[in-house]
């Protein structure tokens, strides 16, 4: 079963009383090493997310990249069929063996 609630646009910036420090029981001297220990651990976690995000960032690029090498190419060959160019493939090189298919006008 899905978790709807992640998809929720904004739901994970919500503060919890975990995030806003907020606490039920006034803190003492040795609740600090606890708070500290959390806070590392969501520091850690937090690391951990935007080394994955710079990940994924850096993967859409490339694939961007890539798209728009095909692009230009299939644009290419488009703009020579359309001109009626008997090279066309060679326009937007691709292999010899390639077959560019011409529609009816």
């Amino acid at each position: 079963m899905p978790n709807i609630a992640s998809d929720l646009p904004g739901i994970h910036g919500i503060n919890t009383l975990h995030s806003t420090g907020k606490r039920s029981i006034p803190p003492t001297p040795k609740s600090a090493f606890l708070e500290l220990y959390l806070r590392q651990n969501e520091k850690e976690r937090l690391m951990k997310q935007q080394n994955r995000l710079k990940r994924q960032g850096d993967q859409v690029h490339k694939n961007i990249g890539a798209t728009n090498k095909v692009m230009a190419g299939l644009f290419k060959t488009a703009t020579a069929v359309m001109k009626g160019q008997e090279n066309a493939d060679k326009a937007g090189n691709f292999p010899e063996k390639s077959i560019i298919l011409e529609y009816p006008k």
